[in-house]
């Protein structure tokens, strides 16, 4: 055999292993806290493109009849319930009306447009009719914000609560069954900006739910910077912004996964079944995903189809909005993602249809 065939199996085999072992970290990452080990969140996030690469080099040793397809194979079964978090094939929701079912949206609105991010006319008016054309029954609003542009949102019930210092931004929950009690609690672990959830107790048709809304800390940067990396002028100064931009990441993961503590401990003395809503800011095979997942089911994965993502922005099809449930009393039969076909903040509105049990 020639020597460069010889070198060009090794180097194929060399990469296969070391997609393997990300792969393998990349689910080991979902049982490890982010603030004990930061950078394994990094890895969660990249496990469809680990899998999907894996999957070729399965193909290719299979191909040359190599026993060391079998260990790709083991491999690749092992991660996919977690990609089954990500890509849903198959599910086909019924939307059904009556009078053990009811709807829920969540909705990042980003403020409203306040900053007018998005070019449009009264981004703030589309984004009610938007709401209206759904008429959820239970509408939760992340990134709320109150200014002269902010639409009237009319429902019989609401809770909105604004919790920084000029009381302009916060996190709103509307309903059109009575709200029997409400209340916010704090990330006492850390501060500032998105540090503390809302609930509210809703009476719907006899049945009390506790509905809570939250809004995980972000990673504090834009896909856009990801580009950016492409305009450093040299080595050193993409080595900077590598390292803002991980330091970011990280943040990120640290204060989330510290947050979820509270947010799980809430949820499981709970007296009431619960419906969890937000943008959870991180991937669906995450460890944010599987600590909640102890407790309540996931929506899309129950009935969804498709990737269901809900960030606007193309750098991947990220799904980081859920809406989860107490399986022990709900059903979803529906789950759709709206307004793809005209995006009028970075997020796509959820809605998720459920029956009483």
């Amino acid at each position: 055999m020639r020597l460069p065939k010889i070198l060009f199996r090794s180097t194929i085999k060399l990469l296969s292993l070391l997609v393997m072992v990300a792969l393998l970290i990349s689910l080991l990452a979902m049982w490890i806290p982010p603030h004990v080990v930061p950078f394994l969140g990094v890895f969660s996030l990249a496990l469809p493109i680990f899998l999907l690469l894996n999957l070729l080099f399965l193909i290719y040793f299979a191909f040359r009849k190599k026993t060391y397809a079998w260990w790709l194979l083991a491999v690749t079964l092992l991660a996919m319930p977690s990609f089954h978090n990500w890509v849903s094939f198959g599910n086909k929701g019924v939307t059904i009306s009556g009078e053990d079912h009811f709807t829920v949206m969540t909705y990042n609105v980003r403020m409203f447009n306040v900053y007018e991010w998005i070019d449009a006319p009264d981004v703030p008016q589309s984004q009610l009719n938007l709401i209206l054309q759904h008429n959820p029954d239970i509408l939760g609003i992340q990134e709320y914000y109150k200014y002269s542009q902010t639409p009237n949102i009319s429902y019989p019930y609401s809770f909105v609560h604004l919790n920084n210092q000029k009381q302009t931004f916060g996190q709103a929950i509307y309903s059109r069954f009575p709200i029997v009690d409400k209340g916010v609690v704090n990330f006492d672990q850390t501060e500032g900006f998105n540090n503390s959830f809302i609930y509210a107790d809703i009476k719907v048709r006899g049945n009390i739910i506790r509905v809570i809304n939250v809004h995980l800390a972000s990673f504090y940067f834009d896909v856009k910077d990801f580009y950016r990396l492409r305009e450093a002028d040299n080595s050193d100064d993409f080595q900077l912004k590598v390292k803002n931009l991980s330091n970011q990441l990280f943040k990120g993961f640290r204060r989330r996964s510290k947050q979820l503590e509270t947010l799980a401990e809430f949820i499981e003395v709970s007296p009431h079944s619960v419906i969890l809503m937000g943008d959870m800011n991180d991937a669906p095979a995450s460890y944010t995903h599987k600590k909640l997942r102890k407790t309540l089911e996931d929506s899309f994965v129950e009935i969804g189809s498709g990737t269901g993502r809900t960030y606007v922005e193309q750098l991947m099809p990220l799904r980081i909005d859920w809406v989860l449930y107490d399986a022990k009393f709900l059903k979803p039969t529906n789950f759709i993602v709206v307004g793809k076909d005209k995006p009028l903040s970075d997020h796509f509105p959820v809605l998720v249809t459920f029956r009483l049990n």
